[in-house]
């Protein structure tokens, strides 16, 4: 379906002080053509005119009130995890970027990048998704977008006759397709294009700067969440919230009806370093966060189940 494309022009100049019933004259006629203005500006024009909203406009209240979406409980990750760990450590050995190769490059940025800004939280984003790109299963491969476009999806607001139109620019989308499809998508990654194409898995992840809560940019993730699921037609898919060194994972459900849904979160989980100078990297941090993601990218579109690294506290 071809997302519709609505343009908007500027008024004539006296149009506004015409919609105003001002006693302006306009080609010799009075108030009678300026009360049909009013009429124009008050109605078809204003109501033809769909409110939109930006993802980092969205705060908690904008998230339950216009899109309907509320906390539905927490992800508790599994007391079993250990053996996931083993597995992780394990899968790409023998590739770049192995997990050793992954904390090679960690204490390097540990001692070279200060993370006062997001553009340096990015870095060890990257190094996390060049470890995951080395984990996934046979036959799989994956596209890194950086700065992906979403156009605008409109969605209902309960109680409203309008729709809100929601749209941005998500920092980091992960896509896992069959390795025969790579070509594809490397090559061209405008989000339309992936809407016709068969994607195993499509991965949301925001970057914020290191030494801020974390937990208040949540909303902002959930909805650029939302609209992505919305946009591909997904009921389900999951996703994160970064500063580099703590990751929040969160999955959302979108409701049958389309209007709304629930989401789930994790608490922090955390990749330590040493606490004297020459600094390094903690293990198994750095190994349960790439595991996460390696699992979850591989299983974007379904519901969590007993293999799965959390499971869901209501």
């Amino acid at each position: 379906m071809t997302t519709p494309i609505i343009i908007y022009r500027s008024l004539p100049k006296g149009f506004l002080r015409l919609a105003k019933g001002s006693n302006t004259h306009l080609g010799g006629y009075k108030s009678r053509r300026s009360n049909s203005f009013n009429v124009l500006a008050n109605s078809t024009w204003r109501k033809s005119l769909p409110k939109s909203l930006s993802f980092s406009k969205i705060d908690f209240n904008g998230l339950e009130e216009q899109l309907n979406i509320s906390l539905g409980g927490s992800l508790i990750i599994r007391s079993d995890h250990a053996d996931h760990v083993a597995d992780s450590i394990a899968r790409g050995g023998d590739t770049y970027m192995s997990s050793k190769d992954m904390y090679r490059h960690l204490n390097l940025l540990e001692n070279l990048v200060p993370r006062v800004n997001k553009e340096g939280t990015r870095l060890w984003m990257n190094t996390i998704f060049f470890r995951v790109s080395a984990m996934l299963s046979g036959g799989k491969s994956m596209v890194l977008n950086l700065g992906q476009n979403i156009p605008p999806v409109s969605v209902l607001v309960p109680g409203q006759a309008h729709s809100l139109r929601i749209a941005g620019r998500i920092n980091y989308t992960a896509l896992t397709m069959d390795l025969h499809e790579h070509h594809l998508f490397i090559t061209s990654s405008p989000f339309q294009f992936m809407k016709p194409k068969t994607l195993n898995g499509f991965f949301v992840a925001e970057a914020k700067r290191g030494g801020a809560p974390l937990t208040k940019h949540i909303a902002q993730v959930v909805a650029e969440m939302y609209a992505s699921a919305k946009y591909l037609k997904e009921g389900i898919i999951r996703g994160a919230l970064t500063d580099g060194h703590n990751w929040i994972f969160l999955i959302l459900y979108l409701n049958e009806d389309g209007i709304g849904g629930t989401y789930m979160q994790s608490p922090p989980i955390k990749m330590q370093a040493s606490d004297n100078y020459p600094y390094y990297v903690l293990s198994p941090g750095p190994d349960i966060v790439a595991g996460i993601l390696a699992h979850w990218m591989e299983r974007s579109f379904i519901d969590l189940d007993e293999h799965d690294w959390f499971y869901p506290l209501k």
